[in-house]
């Protein structure tokens, strides 16, 4: 399982379990990132643990993924 963590070393996205929530609700990084207001790019990079998802973010991507157990792939 791919973890993305803080500067501090806390766990803060799972990689896998959000590509695996895109690929259930057939959605495509380029409607995500049109979404979120962001270029295809930045959103890959986010998606792929090279940059990191904001609040507000998170907050578009779990209403538009329909995410219930929003930690299992959003942590603290």
């Amino acid at each position: 399982m791919f973890h993305i963590r803080d500067k501090k070393g806390g766990e803060i996205l799972n990689t896998l379990k959000l590509k695996g929530k895109i690929a259930e609700k057939g959605k495509t990084q380029i409607e995500l990132a049109k979404i979120l207001n962001i270029s295809t790019q930045s959103f890959n990079a986010k998606l792929n643990g090279r940059a990191i998802f904001d609040i507000e973010e998170a907050k578009k991507l779990i209403a538009e993924l329909q995410i219930e157990n929003i930690k299992e792939i959003f942590f603290d």
